[in-house]
């Protein structure tokens, strides 16, 4: 995990010295597969009044992961919506919100503007075989479960 906060500001950034210790972390452990967390997202989402609080250095960052392959995937927030993207060789996720969510608008004039969807959260499972696999699970429950029953006539069902 690395503190991403500007104080007094709603960017995030890393300063050298948070930088020069998150070189230094990854390089102790080159081959051991790592989840790095951060709060601000080092990408653009394409929720353009988002750009302005994502993570400010997200090119130093970018070129650390890039160096330590070992790096697998980037956890973040601040955007409350579930977004996905790569960072180097990393997959980068936004959680969705288990609050309010900004609504998906990729216009560049779009106002900034919330609604409310289902809360959900991200659960990250790793095993030697699949490696870390990522699940949205939503806080509030539907109903079921109920078993799959497949017609007769389905393609692909065994006679």
């Amino acid at each position: 995990m690395i503190d991403t906060v500007a104080p007094g500001f709603g960017h995030g950034e890393l300063c050298p010295t948070r930088l020069a210790w998150l070189d230094r972390t990854l390089a102790a452990a080159p081959t051991k597969p790592t989840i790095v967390a951060m709060h601000r997202p080092p990408f653009i989402c394409g929720i353009a009044h988002m750009h302005r609080i994502n993570l400010h250095t997200s090119a130093e960052f970018g070129a650390i992961v890039a160096r330590h392959t070992q790096v697998h995937r980037i956890l973040c927030g601040h955007h409350h919506r579930p977004i996905v993207a790569s960072v180097g060789q990393a997959i980068a996720t936004i959680s969705p919100s288990v609050a309010h969510a900004v609504e998906l608008d990729l216009r560049t004039d779009a106002p900034p503007a919330f609604l409310m969807e289902p809360p959900a959260y991200q659960l990250h499972r790793y095993t030697l075989e699949s490696g870390i696999v990522t699940h949205t699970a939503y806080v509030e429950s539907g109903s079921g479960p109920w078993p799959f029953l497949l017609d007769p006539d389905y393609p692909g069902t065994q006679p």
